[in-house]
């Protein structure tokens, strides 16, 4: 990231330092859940948040090349054990950080439909839900966009918390909360419902 900014081609923001809106306690864990415009959520997020740790997809964590690092930074693999993973690390303090879309958001929106997983972790593990919204301006790093490809001025990535979800308080399963922040983040987001 230092290097990204130095070279002035991005550059990640937040207006809360410690990134969690009021009403979440700083010391407990949560699962941050974003959607997901840009390669670098997961590190300037990471960057943010000093005891966060992510889902890593299977074609990070199974990569010969980055199984390791991905390993060594305690992110959590793709796997069979991910949700009894997932809901250990919370019980040992960290946060944990979902893209429930599963891949990179599209460009222009809508979103791509939610994964259940990140609410059936907090269900389980009996935590709040964070949601944060990311925007990159210039766009930068997207899924149609080739790494080579940056704007002619820097990219900066904003990182909002605009809600803190009690998923027990709700009284849904997994699948019915995940619907309704889905709901919440096109709603947010100004985003119409996919066709």
């Amino acid at each position: 990231h230092l290097m990204l900014r130095v070279l002035r081609l991005y550059r990640c923001t937040t207006p809360v330092i410690a990134a969690r809106p009021p009403g979440v306690a700083r010391s407990g864990p949560a699962v941050l859940v974003a959607n997901h415009p840009t390669l670098c959520d997961v590190t300037s997020i990471a960057s943010l948040f000093p005891d966060v740790v992510a889902l890593a997809g299977a074609a990070y964590s199974g990569s010969r090349v980055l199984r390791y690092p991905v390993e060594a930074s305690g992110f959590i693999p793709a796997g069979p054990h991910l949700l009894r993973d997932a809901e250990e690390r919370l019980r040992q303090g960290y946060d944990v950080l979902i893209f429930p879309e599963g891949t990179r958001s599209p460009v222009d929106g809508p979103l791509n439909p939610f994964h259940r997983g990140a609410f059936e972790i907090a269900l389980r593990a009996r935590v709040p839900i964070v949601l944060f919204e990311l925007r990159c301006e210039p766009r930068a790093l997207t899924k149609r966009l080739p790494m080579w490809k940056f704007p002619d001025r820097m990219a900066v990535l904003s990182v909002v918390p605009f809600d803190v979800i009690d998923p027990v308080a709700l009284g849904l399963d997994s699948k019915q909360l995940c619907r309704a922040i889905e709901q919440r983040y096109r709603d947010h987001m100004r985003y119409p419902a996919p066709a």
